[in-house]
């Protein structure tokens, strides 16, 4: 045998090795390693967790493909302990406790056998078999049974089914209960008493208020609103309330559409809802935003809990199905799904696993998933059963991306059932009314695919049939009858069953599941509720009410919530009310200072407050942290339903993603400020707010957020740019109550809708005065710095606004992306040389002489400042001075517009060394620039008068911040007096469209009155704010130059503008200038190319446009031609009013436009007047550094525990 052993590897294919391996396998003596085992081990339970864990997944993906099942190479079965002893033909594979010694370990060591034939396994997993011989190989005890057959199902008895949590409630009070008594009350003393522990006493009103407020909305109350219903519910008798008040304000909560927004964002938790797949591309689930917002109405219409799971396991199926409930059962497609699995049978059931799994964790309080490979290990949960239950689902079809149309896999209409039959089946002569779709189930037909368990949970391992079936241990003989009629009826009753088929299945079991009498589903719920009222559940394992989970605390005051909440109805609302008004939940969750012996003793037997002797404590979760910092600031919009809005990233985030903002989009500042459950849901990308604040799973049904205590929670609070920019908003508010008392006071009212105490105050005011006093006097200093990884998808970056690449002072900056190349897979990277940028907008500056101090940090690798610039397409035009500190150089270039740029000198540089650097460059005939106030120029080079001209101020840098502080202009003239760039007074800068006109991107100067031009863009447009046009024409006379020559032209029907190129809706009329061709599209936040015409358009040529929009038509005229060259028919006419230009990849030229409206009198051309500018208002310094000194308090108060925690 050791020869044997030995015989070196030879170079045969991969199943010759695998031949060679099996006949010296059959050549070993049988009895020789069978002598040597013990036929009856036993393991303990942490050698059977390693084998369940390390080593039964390892062989079922590298090994059960071969060896098991009715595939048996060589006759080796490997899915028993057994069967690995008996070995193959003629021998064992394995000799328990000599790892050495095993045929199995030699071949996965390749040492002379070559086991799996096609692809050596890593080291890791090499020790992790030998680790398990070496234990003597632990393996569950198993009867024998056939070989591809899976192991003789447990049987469910009735021991089994007398677990607490498989029986049904039955709601008893105890004996001592009063006849006022609260019921959760009666129960909850009983609890203590038997503890011999005494409750606190209840909490202050105005908590009490507090509390409700965010319990059921997630938001504080407003100061006004605090005080109002403290009044409404005090009492005259100590330790009470007016019930008649309380009763009121629960009220008023339960029906605000706050309430429905904070407890849908609990059930979106637990059923997994992502707005993307997941891996590596997530991509993105149309129309997946309509099911959350189904769950939010559903839990405004406090929608009987029983009918809101029917409506998202079968709501198709339902005999008055509706558009409601046919997006209900978008809970199905929520989850993830990999697009391109290498495994396309093995992936349906993973789809099918994972919405049991859901099922079980959201709805059953039951771990299905353990019995998907064999007999659930803790519950009476055979594996049959696990398949008996998966049949029900068994004909939903694979998730697609979604189609409108009635074939998708994915997508049902919204409509109701009569709209939706006269769509897909219109009578002769009838107009078939357009549908509107959202994400839904579909299944294959009537008659779903046959189920077979699955040996291991392997598709490719099917053993025996089963049929439709509720698990074993839920039914006993008093629901035999019930459940057989159920299984014996399932069909779909839809209205639309003959458009839409289905089997009816996902039916039945919906309707087993919400009987009255069903053990589980009331329980979990109710528990579910009490959790996110107190922190924790009744059942601290809200998904696990199995033998695993724990014990509840209370089982006969959760029996009795869950019986009083079918007997109400199945009403959410009213549970809320039940719990509320119990004196548990109004208990002080603050022990009195002098710790009597009662709290003491509460305090040792019971710290967690498990017995609820008195209110826990509790971090806010985070969607409310962040919408209560909106709240605050007075930003929160509170625009209910619809689709998701994009919180704003940071460059370091972006550069996370494998490709930079794919799938990703921009919103609008109002937008952003929404709550944080319409933020999108992306698996692939969170936001850093929430996620630091522990929402991190997307994938499985988050059932229990888990709540910790890191450092980057209490610095992205205290110091991150979403933090910043609340407490800059609030600072403002602030700053108009006057003096620094009042400030503070209104502060304080805002986040903690109190008054500060004489200490707070005091403290407060030292902090705001110390911050003053550290801030410059006089200096005026500015930073910037790139928000943008070097590469970026290119769709994402053409939906940014241009000041969202460099961040920087807003007030007298415009800024600009810079250049971008395109690069792999629709990347584009960054020209570093070129990049983003900005310009000072307070005017024109000719020769002189720019002065002032700058710092680079040690990330930066090129700091630029421009002079005499103008854009020019993506980049600039004019002279620039860079500071490299990868070249350790400074370099003075020329651009020429269109043209590459000219070095005009360079001088080696040491580096920034992150210090202050004097600079001064003179700009005239001869360009001098100083530094380290050395009176010999650095670089000193003449230049030609052609080059010299008036133009911008400026500043780029890539890589990290460049400071800049006391810069000044001084004209070349000898009686001019230097001008202070950043000084704070009153001023005027450029605007960037003329005036009643919104910029939406793109860069756009005044030539004269009348003539103005579009920089080259990607979808840059300005649009008239006023003065809509119905009917009417516009026309326009515009000229693109040779070499930038693309595509541009009259926007027409706008409404809901947007930067970004395809934000808006809309008709495009443009000139295309490559196909020679006019064109005309719609824009619906995506184009649609309606009509593409050939013309006579060139470069360099003045082209008149004119565009005649009629109710129903739109007819464009090129070149005063009497017939049109599109003549377009709009059915569907867009119903916006607003006219405006807009350039794809070209530079443009515009003039003489003029709007017309029918039946009125020509008009004059719109004017850009030569002196457009925007008056921004006087900002005093000091104001100024009181405002920040505000800032820096309320970003200290949004880090409080009192900010940050229930109470």
């Amino acid at each position: 045998m050791l020869q044997l052993l030995s015989v070196p590897p030879l170079n045969f294919a991969p199943s010759m090795n695998t031949l060679l391996l099996l006949l010296q396998i059959s050549l070993l003596p049988t009895g020789l390693l069978l002598a040597q085992t013990d036929q009856s081990p036993s393991f303990t339970a942490k050698q059977l967790q390693f084998f369940e864990t390390k080593i039964r997944p390892l062989l079922a993906e590298h090994c059960y493909q071969c060896h098991s099942g009715d595939r048996l190479k060589g006759g080796l079965n490997l899915e028993s302990r057994q069967a690995l002893l008996q070995g193959g033909d003629s021998g064992a594979a394995i000799v328990p406790g000599d790892p050495a010694a095993s045929l199995l370990v030699q071949a996965v060591r390749y040492n002379g056998l070559e086991m799996p034939p096609t692809a050596r396994l890593p080291d890791a997993k090499v020790a992790l078999l030998e680790q398990w011989i070496q234990q003597n190989a632990p393996w569950p005890a198993e009867s024998a049974r056939p070989p591809g057959q899976p192991a003789k199902s447990l049987q469910v008895t009735d021991a089994d089914r007398s677990h607490w949590s498989f029986q049904p409630p039955q709601a008893a009070l105890p004996p001592s209960q009063s006849a006022l008594q609260h019921p959760v009350d009666a129960l909850v003393m009983a609890g203590l008493q038997q503890a011999g522990l005494q409750p606190l006493p209840q909490a202050p009103p105005e908590i009490l208020v507090r509390r409700a407020f965010l319990t059921l909305t997630g938001l504080p109350p407003t100061l006004a609103e605090l005080r109002h219903w403290t009044q409404q519910i005090s009492s005259s008798t100590p330790d009470a309330l007016n019930e008649t008040g309380f009763a009121a304000l629960l009220d008023d909560l339960l029906a605000r559409p706050a309430y429905a927004e904070h407890w849908a964002r609990h059930w979106l938790d637990v059923v997994r809802f992502g707005q993307t797949n997941g891996y590596e591309r997530d991509g993105y689930k149309p129309y997946s935003w309509r099911y959350r917002d189904y769950v939010v109405q559903a839990m405004l219409q406090d929608k009987p809990w029983n009918r809101f799971l029917v409506e998202q396991l079968a709501g198709d199926e339902l005999p008055d199905s509706s558009g409601e409930s046919r997006a209900a059962t978008g809970f199905y497609r929520v989850g993830v799904w990999d697009d391109e699995a290498d495994d396309k049978r093995q992936a349906e059931f993973d789809d099918l696993d994972d919405v049991l799994v859901t099922v079980g964790a959201s709805m059953l309080g039951l771990t299905i998933g353990c019995a998907r490979c064999h007999d659930h290990k803790f519950d009476p949960l055979p594996q049959e059963d696990y398949y008996r239950m998966l049949s029900f689902f068994r004909g939903v079809r694979r998730y697609e991306n979604p189609e409108d149309k009635p074939g998708s896999a994915t997508a049902l209409p919204l409509q109701d059932t009569e709209v939706v039959r006269r769509a897909l089946t219109p009578q002769s002569g009838e107009a078939a009314p357009e549908l509107t779709w959202t994400l839904a189930v579909r299944e294959a037909g009537v008659q779903p695919a046959e189920t077979r368990i699955l040996v291991r949970g392997q598709a490719a391992n099917p053993a025996a049939v089963v049929q439709p079936g509720f698990p074993q241990v839920l039914c006993g003989s008093e629901t035999a009858t019930a459940d057989s009629l159920l299984l014996h009826e399932m069909q779909s009753q839809s209205p639309l069953a003959d458009l839409f088929p289905s089997s009816g299945r996902r039916l039945a079991f919906a309707r087993w599941l919400v009987r009255d009498d069903h053990p589980l589903t009331a329980r979990v719920a109710v528990n579910r509720v009490w959790h996110f009222h107190f922190g924790r559940g009744l059942v601290g394992t809200t998904a696990d009410f199995g033998r695993a989970g724990e014990a509840p605390v209370l089982q006969p005051l959760l029996d009795w919530l869950a019986v009083d909440f079918v007997r109400q109805g199945w009403s959410l609302k009213q549970l809320h009310r039940r719990i509320l008004t119990s004196a548990a939940w109004r208990r002080s969750s603050q022990t009195t200072s002098g710790h009597a012996p009662s709290v003491q003793q509460a305090e040792q037997q019971d710290p967690a407050g498990r017995l609820l002797w008195r209110f826990p404590f509790r971090r806010l979760e985070a969607e409310s942290i962040r919408d209560r910092m909106l709240f605050s600031s007075g930003e929160l919009n509170s625009a209910v339903g619809g689709q998701e809005m994009y919180p704003q990233l940071s460059g370091e985030v972006l550069a996370g993603q494998s490709k930079p903002g794919l799938g990703w989009q921009t919103s609008s500042a109002t937008e952003q400020a929404r709550r944080s459950l319409y933020a999108i849901v992306k698996r692939g990308v969170r936001d850093p707010v929430l996620e630091a604040l522990d929402y991190t799973n997307t994938a499985t049904p988050l059932t229990e957020r888990p709540v910790t205590t890191v450092s980057p929670q209490a610095l992205i609070l205290l110091h991150g740019r979403f933090t910043a920019e609340r407490a800059t908003a609030l600072a403002r508010r602030a700053i108009a109550a006057g003096h620094l008392t009042a400030q503070i006071q209104l502060i304080y009212e805002q986040i903690l809708q109190r008054s500060p105490t004489a200490h707070e105050l005091q403290t407060a005011e030292k902090l705001v005065t110390e911050w003053e006093q550290q801030l410059p006097l006089e200096r005026e200093q500015v930073s910037f710095r790139p928000d943008v990884p070097e590469s970026l998808y290119g769709l994402y970056r053409q939906q940014l606004p241009q000041d969202a690449f460099l961040l920087g002072p807003r007030e007298m900056w415009q800024y600009r992306s810079g250049v971008w190349g395109g690069g792999y897979e629709g990347i584009d990277v960054v020209d570093k040389r070129s990049g983003p940028h900005a310009f000072w907008t307070g005017g024109q500056l000719a020769n002189g002489t720019l002065s002032g101090m700058l710092r680079l940090d040690g990330s930066v690798e090129t700091a630029t400042l421009l002079a005499q610039s103008a854009p020019a397409g993506a980049g600039w035009s004019g002279l620039s001075l860079t500071f490299d500190q990868q070249t350790s150089s400074i370099r003075l270039k020329f651009h020429p517009a269109g043209d590459a740029e000219q070095i005009l000198a360079a001088v080696p540089w040491n580096g920034g060394n992150r210090e202050w650097i004097p600079f001064r460059w003179e700009i005239g005939p001869e360009i001098r620039v100083f530094s380290e106030n050395n009176d010999n120029p650095l670089l000193s080079v003449p230049i030609s008068a052609e080059k010299l001209r008036s133009g911008r101020v400026g500043v780029a840098v890539w890589g990290g911040r460049l400071d800049l502080r006391d810069v000044e202009w001084c004209d070349a003239e000898a009686s001019a007096t230097p001008f202070a760039l950043l000084a704070r007074r009153s001023r005027q800068q450029e605007v960037a469209a003329p005036p009643g006109w919104s910029h939406y991107g793109g860069d756009w100067q005044r030539v004269s009155e009348t003539h103005w031009r579009g920089a080259a863009d990607r979808g840059g447009k300005i649009v008239r704010d006023q003065q809509p046009l119905t009917t009417g024409q516009v026309t326009v006379e515009m000229r693109m130059p040779a070499g930038k020559a693309e595509i541009g032209g009259l926007l027409l029907c706008v409404s809901e503008p947007k930067i970004g190129a395809d934000n808006w809706f809309g008709y495009e009329v443009s000139l295309n200038i490559p196909a020679r061709s006019v064109l005309v599209g719609d824009h619906r936040n995506n184009f649609r190319l309606l009509s593409q015409q050939a013309a006579d358009v060139a470069v360099d040529r003045w082209h008149h446009l004119r565009a005649v929009l009629g109710t129903d038509r739109l007819q464009v005229f090129l070149d005063h031609q009497s017939q049109p060259v599109v003549d377009q028919a709009l059915p569907d006419r867009l119903q916006g009013g607003l006219v405006g230009l807009r350039t794809w990849g070209s530079e443009i030229e515009f003039r003489n436009l003029q709007v017309q409206a029918t039946g009125q009198p020509p008009t004059e051309p719109v004017v850009w007047p030569q002196h457009a500018v925007e008056l921004l208002p006087e900002t005093d310094a000091a104001q100024e550094r009181r405002q920040q000194g505000l800032a820096a308090l309320c970003r200290t108060m949004f880090s409080l525990s009192e900010f940050a925690y229930l109470e």
